[in-house]
């Protein structure tokens, strides 16, 4: 997107024949910060000091039974309207799994699986990521009774705060075992605490460190970690705004 963007600026101006010097700095600059960020070291680091926070947050952790498992969405794209694409498991399906063997476990005996879909405003009848979610709980023999449903939130901190609502009217008490991606989990947890939920950390979904990845994947840029990079920048700009 940024090299999309100054490739633009560089065009026009290109189109004007001004500032031939700034044009070239354009282009450059729209290069060289692809490269940065699709380099293995860059994107490493950005999820990897991310996960560290996740690990202190899960080393706090005070232990179950609890109130209840509660799992964020985006493990899953939804079934589409158009009745032929099903739905889809995506990379943070490990929560989806994780979850599923915490109850097992005997960690809670209820799982709230929270998260909605923006195509509910043009199609009102669109499957939710919650319901996706809960399809696949089922064949991994979580009981359908078990399974409570938030289905409006569309980020994270509205997550928390419909969550908070729905204890409430369920008259839910007690800590909450969160379960969501490890470079999520510290904002997941801020958001958590500002709603007034008291939650402890099991983070999944976690990246591989640099060492334990293929040589040429430690060293040459490519759309892999460009798209790792792009997650993490994402946490790192929302907690940075608290958001």
């Amino acid at each position: 997107g940024i090299l999309a963007a100054l490739s633009v600026a560089a065009g026009l101006m290109l189109a004007l024949r001004k500032a031939p010097t700034t044009r070239l700095l354009l282009i450059i600059l729209g290069i060289g910060q692809l490269l940065l960020f699709a380099s293995p070291w860059t994107a490493t680091q950005l999820s990897q000091h991310l996960e560290k926070k996740a690990k202190i947050l899960q080393s706090q952790n005070q232990g179950g039974p609890y109130a209840a498992i509660l799992l964020l969405g985006d493990g899953i794209t939804p079934a589409l309207p158009d009745n032929q694409t099903p739905a889809n498991a995506k990379e943070a399906f490990d929560r989806v799994i994780y979850a599923a063997q915490l109850y097992h476990q005997g960690l809670a005996r209820l799982i709230i699986v929270s998260g909605g879909t923006g195509l509910r405003d043009t199609y009102p009848n669109a499957q939710t990521e919650v319901q996706a979610m809960k399809d696949a709980l089922l064949p991994m023999s979580v009981p359908s009774e078990t399974i409570l449903l938030e289905d409006q939130s569309l980020n994270t901190r509205q997550n928390m705060a419909f969550i908070a609502s729905l204890l409430k009217d369920k008259d839910i008490q007690g800590r909450l075992a969160l379960v969501t991606s490890a470079t999520h989990m510290p904002r997941a947890t801020a958001n958590a605490q500002k709603a007034g939920l008291s939650v402890d950390a099991y983070p999944t979904d976690w990246t591989t460190p640099l060492a334990y990845k293929a040589f040429v994947q430690q060293w040459l840029p490519n759309a892999q970690h460009l798209d790792e990079s792009e997650r993490s920048i994402k946490e790192w700009i929302a907690l940075i705004n608290n958001y």
